[in-house]
């Protein structure tokens, strides 16, 4: 008798619950979080197990958040100014906050002993991680070095074709953080740097750029 009571009364519960199972999936929910949105949501009856309850399936929709990320030019339209027209680096690619960069070593870039002038190595990253901060920057940006650090690995030789790099680890507001690194044609590190950069205002065409001092 007891054993009878009990079966009656799990059936009315699993009834109790496919009946608000089925009220619940005439409503339709908007599952939306800040910043995320899940799309339609609907609570389904199910069964598992001889036992019934409701299942919130979420249906998730594609985000169309805009990409302001501003298209790089092609490399051949890239200004290189009279300094680096004179060394002779040539850009390679660039996308999204990544630049790379690439120089045959000549006997114009040689300090004593023959080996690579350290001022060329500096010059190199300092290039190639500003190339990269400038997909960071507006129409009306450009950027300048305030900090480069440069660890020197090993030395370099006329003739080795060097693969410069850069990559931009943060980009704030004003300023940009980044990191760099130049190899031979084997993979070899020769130097690795980071550098800070500033955001600035630019100039006319044809005017030289201003670049506000910070108080002291």
């Amino acid at each position: 008798m007891e054993f009878g009571l009990f079966r009656v009364g799990v059936s009315n519960r699993l009834e109790q619950m496919r009946r608000r199972a089925e009220r619940l999936q005439q409503r339709r929910f908007i599952g939306k979080r800040r910043g995320f949105d899940h799309g339609p949501r609907s609570l389904v009856p199910q069964r598992r197990n001889g036992h019934h309850f409701a299942a919130a399936t979420f249906h998730h929709t594609e985000s169309h958040m805009p990409n302001n990320a501003k298209p790089s030019p092609p490399v051949d339209s890239w200004p290189l100014g009279p300094f680096l027209e004179g060394l002779r680096a040539e850009p390679v690619s660039s996308e999204k906050g990544r630049a790379t960069w690439r120089l045959i070593v000549a006997e114009q870039h040689l300090r004593t002993h023959g080996i690579l002038h350290g001022g060329v190595v500096a010059t190199l990253l300092d290039t190639a991680m500003g190339r990269a901060v400038s997909t960071h920057c507006r129409d009306d940006q450009g950027c300048v070095t305030a900090q480069l650090n440069v660890n020197f690995i090993r030395p370099t030789w006329s003739g080795e074709t060097l693969t410069i790099t850069g990559e931009v680890q943060h980009s704030g507001r004003q300023t940009a953080v980044t990191r760099g690194e130049i190899r031979t044609s084997s993979g070899a590190l020769v130097a690795m740097g980071t550098g800070t950069f500033l955001f600035v205002t630019r100039p006319p065409e044809g005017q030289p750029l201003f670049v506000q001092q910070p108080d002291p």
